[in-house]
């Protein structure tokens, strides 16, 4: 139900361009792959809910809606507005229906009392609020039927952290849905839940804004006319409208106050439009609202104190314990006022204020010392009664002025809700008793509350006092764990040397304890640092000592995080790249993700499977694998609401189609990856994947944007990763306009980085030796480059080293040399390589083997099988990679397909090359690249034709060919492309465009 009152006039004036948007925004949910939400914003009485009951009205019947109020100060438990979106059809829940058995425990949770599940265990257990939250959107789906529908959410800035969860994850659902929600922009602040969550919906979903502004004078003249049934003075309305601001609903006050008050409504003469402009009018918001309630008696009026100050939702007997009266004797003014439209009576019999502006004005009128004395007496009634949240008695017990009742009851709150699984709710109560007592305990919630919503400088803050507070009384081992967390939220609060400061004290403090979990937390933590900070040997080292103090003593929890560490370490380290190293990463990482599992450390279980994912999988994980790994870290990013790994694996997701050779699919993630801020590093990683796949459809603009995103990260100088990550993408740059300078440039910037990165990123070296060979880059200064600055060569990265190199020969025009080079690649282990590269590989080889030119022990007819062979696996790869790639490999197998059956260039025999210049022809220095468009100049193609077949751009070939024209020493395309059929590069067809 959508409450507000009805108003003076039939129909809306002034806001048929609103509802025309919001019917647009219905219609669109026909068009989207998911929900469409919209804003509708506006200050409290300016029309918003009358504009939602319009659209509402003229639904079809076969759209269903879902109308969910947040009320003020109704935050005593969490998803308050789910549950406020179900109570209408809670009798459709009992039994809970079939297709959310799955979830019937957790909505056991979430509806209670609305649906009491009779087999429902009452023994105190909890759910994760991500459990919950998934829980809330498979109700809200198969309420509306996972078809059109209508979800309407009023009063966000009211609505629990929790129940907003609920929202951005509907929204980024695939639900056909028109999610509108009802705010009011002054009244929420930047830590208030809806401020993260507002650009969570701009990220997640198409987002639509419907500012519902005051009225203007030509609306507010409309309104007034259809009011009186005739002329209205233009000057009445303007002062009318200065008095009101436009605001409906002081006029409308207005209005009743000259018919008399909200009890005189019905049937009532308004009084003459003139007679408005200098009658005693309310001047203010609660002149307005007081007005309404003129004629009511003095107990309605005690009532209605009461439902003020104690806020929100209340049931009649706590109203009526507050106020030390009989319930009955309230129950004739309680049906009254529901009756004028001043309260309503939610399903659980509570009591709220139809309109927050009267609710304010009615407390704004009570004396401090009956506000003390109602809340001293509610908070009695409700710890008497024993079923009430501590949340609700802390609020109360404020209110109340007694201090240490209400931090008493705050702290059993935080801790309460930080357990399950809401922070914001166990901060704001942590703080409440933060404000008048100091407990070491305390200021740990807080600091643990504050980083899980990411405010590291609250966390940072709350973890100094839980330092503080543990010195004080001389507690080593709780000193140690709150220096260790408080040196993780500085370092990510960007305050490194503060973190690494402080993470000494802590580690100097744990030397000197006994074996304890506070001392084998300090090495974990250290491992920690240690690894993030790309020094791997300490991280093993480290690591080692930490799990060793954990398994002595049987600190399980803290083991698991020592694993993880060490497991970082190994993987990272050049040292540790054995067979035996890597196996034993591998084996940590699943035990640490077993372990930390059954300690619900969330933290630990997080970054065990993001590290099974990293491009370099350490026992050379299937593609099948790898998705069976990806799909169990998403639930866990979903079970637990890590939103930052859920992030990071839309990342993992994007890599692991490329290295699957699903072009789709990796579009596909790199859109998510694209809706949220990432860390410079993730981020630099992102916009390398993006323009790594805009290359590989010939997007040269996208591929620039990409590399300009990279360079603009931070605004200042770019770690180790981003600028490996950064010269990839100028080579590949290069490599797509024929820039052989660009490709230089990229092969160089990744030199002076290499070093100071991990392996795995270390590998992008021979990718972007690649790129540079293929972007024209003389292959002399590419050889010396991988003398002087190339990684050491670990065993897993020696396929696509033999690669790189193979590549290098056949530029030099060593074909014997890179025909080894070749099958050394495509023989060894995939590890590491993507599809593309394998394809890349198979395809430069059996160019390579059917080049002219003899091979000692091998005849032309076996070498033109063998790339037959490599030709087609090259194709292979690509069968799911559409584009230039694919169209190129495919082309060489077409060509050897029909080589051997008398008319192929591949056929031509050993001996087709002049070789006037001691074995090296002039076409020994073309590129792979070059390679084709001298084929198909020789056909007779323009820049244009080459373009267009190449899936580059015409300057791109224009380049090409002067390129060639330069290399050769020839004087026109005519000579070039004699040239290349004389040297067996390219066969005389006849073909043209």
């Amino acid at each position: 139900m959508l409450a507000s009152r009805p108003g003076r006039l039939p129909t809306m004036v002034g806001r048929g361009g609103l509802l025309d948007e919001l019917r647009r925004s219905l219609d669109a949910v026909h068009c989207e792959t998911g929900p469409v939400v919209a804003l509708v914003t506006g200050e409290a009485g300016i029309g918003k809910t009358r504009l939602l009951r319009e659209l509402a009205g003229e639904l079809p019947a076969d759209v269903p809606a879902l109308v969910g109020q947040a009320r003020e100060g109704d935050t005593d438990r969490a998803f308050g507005l789910v549950r406020d979106l179900a109570e209408d059809h809670a009798a459709l829940l009992e039994p809970v229906p079939e297709p959310l058995e799955r979830w019937r425990h957790p909505i056991g949770h979430l509806l209670d009392p609305l649906v009491r599940l009779a087999d429902h265990p009452d023994d105190g257990h909890t759910h994760s609020q991500e459990e919950l939250a998934r829980a809330g959107v498979a109700l809200v789906c198969h309420l509306t039927g996972s078809r059109p529908a209508v979800v309407v959410l009023e009063d966000l800035h009211w609505a629990d952290s929790a129940s907003l969860e609920v929202l951005t994850r509907l929204a980024r659902s695939r639900e056909p849905l028109l999610v509108v929600a009802t705010f009011r922009p002054e009244d929420f602040e930047r830590r208030h839940a809806l401020a993260r969550a507002l650009p969570e919906l701009e990220r997640q979903s198409t987002v639509r804004h419907i500012p519902v502004e005051p009225l203007i004078a030509a609306e507010l003249h409309e309104f007034l006319e259809h009011a009186y049934r005739r002329p209205v003075d233009a000057g009445v309305v303007e002062r009318l409208r200065r008095r009101t601001r436009g605001n409906p609903f002081f006029v409308e006050e207005l209005l009743d106050a000259g018919a008399g008050g909200a009890h005189a409504r019905a049937g009532a003469r308004l009084a003459d439009p003139e007679a408005l402009a200098t009658a005693e009018l309310p001047w203010s918001t609660s002149e307005a609202a007081l007005r309404r309630l003129d004629g009511i008696d003095a107990a309605a009026w005690r009532l209605l104190e009461a439902a003020a100050v104690l806020a929100g939702r209340v049931d009649l007997a706590t109203i009526a314990a507050a106020l030390d009266t009989d319930e009955a004797a309230l129950a004739q003014s309680a049906a009254g006022l529901v009756r004028a439209g001043v309260l309503e009576e939610a399903a659980d019999a509570r009591l709220g204020f139809r309109h927050a502006l009267v609710a304010d004005a009615v407390a704004g009128q009570v004396l401090h010392t009956v506000r003390r004395s109602l809340h001293a007496r509610a908070h009695d009634a409700l710890r008497e009664r024993g079923d009430v949240a501590h949340a609700t008695l802390a609020h109360h017990a404020a209110g109340a002025e007694r201090t240490d009742e209400a931090a008493a009851h705050a702290h059993e709150a935080a801790r309460g809700a930080l357990h399950a699984g809401a922070p914001r709710e166990a901060l704001a109560a942590a703080e409440l008793a933060l404000a008048s007592r100091r407990d070491t305990e305390l200021s740990e919630l807080a600091a643990r509350a504050a980083a899980q919503i990411g405010d590291f400088a609250l966390a940072a803050a709350h973890a100094e006092q839980w330092a503080a507070q543990a010195d004080e009384t001389g507690d080593l081992e709780a000193a140690t764990l709150a220096r260790c967390h408080l040196a993780w939220f500085r370092w990510w609060d960007d305050d490194t040397s503060t973190a690494l400061a402080v993470l000494g004290d802590a580690v100097a403090t744990a030397e000197t304890l006994p074996d304890s979990p506070a001392k084998a937390h300090a090495f974990a933590t250290r491992a920690r640092f240690e690894q993030t900070r790309r020094h791997p040997a300490a991280a093993v080292e480290t690591g080692d000592r930490a799990a060793t103090i954990a398994e002595r003593i049987g600190d399980r929890r803290t083991l698991a995080k020592a694993w993880l560490h060490k497991a970082g370490g190994l993987l990272d380290s050049p040292e540790h790249q054995t067979e035996h190293d890597l196996a034993h990463a591998a084996d940590l990482l699943n035990r640490a993700r077993d372990e930390s599992e059954r300690h619900g450390d969330v933290d630990t279980l997080a970054g065990s499977l993001h590290n099974r994912l990293v491009p370099e999988q350490p026992d050379d994980v299937s593609t099948e694998r790898s998705a069976e790994i990806l799909a169990d870290a998403r639930d866990v990013a979903d079970r637990y609401g890590l939103e930052r790994l859920d992030h990071k694996l839309d990342l993992l997701a994007t890599y692991l189609a490329v290295a699957a050779g699903d072009l789709g699919a990796a579009e596909t993630a790199l859109v998510a990856a694209r809706r949220v801020p990432l860390a410079p590093h993730e981020a630099s990683w992102r916009a390398s994947l993006d323009a790594y796949l805009a290359a590989e459809q010939s997007d040269l603009d996208r591929a620039a944007r990409a590399h300009a995103e990279q360079l603009d990260l931070g605004g200042g100088p770019l770690p180790a990763e981003s600028e490996v990550d950064a010269g990839f993408v100028l080579a590949t740059l290069g490599t797509l306009r024929g820039d052989a300078d660009a490709g230089e440039q990229g092969l160089r910037r990744v030199g002076e980085h290499v070093d100071d990165v991990c392996p795995c990123v270390a590998s992008m070296w021979w990718d972007t030796a690649l790129a540079a060979v293929d972007a024209g880059v003389d292959p002399g200064l590419v050889d010396s480059l991988v003398e002087r600055e190339a990684p050491p060569v670990l065993p897993r990265h020696a396929g696509l080293v033999a690669h790189a190199r193979g590549a290098v020969h056949a530029a030099w025009g060593r074909r014997p040399e890179s025909v080894t080079a070749l099958r050394t690649a495509v023989a060894a282990e995939r590890r590491g390589r993507r599809a593309t590269l394998l394809a890349d590989a198979h395809h430069r080889l059996s160019e390579q083997l059917v080049r002219g030119g003899e091979i000692a022990g091998e005849s032309s007819s076996e070498r033109l099988e063998e790339a037959r062979e490599h030709a087609a696996a090259a194709v292979r790869w690509l069968e799911h990679w559409p584009g230039a790639r694919r169209d190129r490999c495919e082309a060489g197998r077409q060509r050897l397909h029909v080589a051997g059956r008398g008319g192929g260039r591949s056929g031509r025999g050993d001996g087709g090359g002049s070789r006037g210049d001691g074995g090296r022809g002039r076409h020994a220095a073309l590129t792979p690249r070059e390679l084709e468009v001298v084929d198909l100049v020789a056909r007779g193609y323009t820049n244009s034709g080459i373009a267009d077949r190449l899936f580059i751009t015409r300057k791109t070939a224009s380049t090409h060919v002067s390129n060639l024209l330069t290399k050769t020493g020839l004087s026109g395309r005519t000579q070039l492309g004699v040239w290349a059929v004389r040297e067996g590069i390219a066969e005389s067809s006849g073909e043209t465009e």
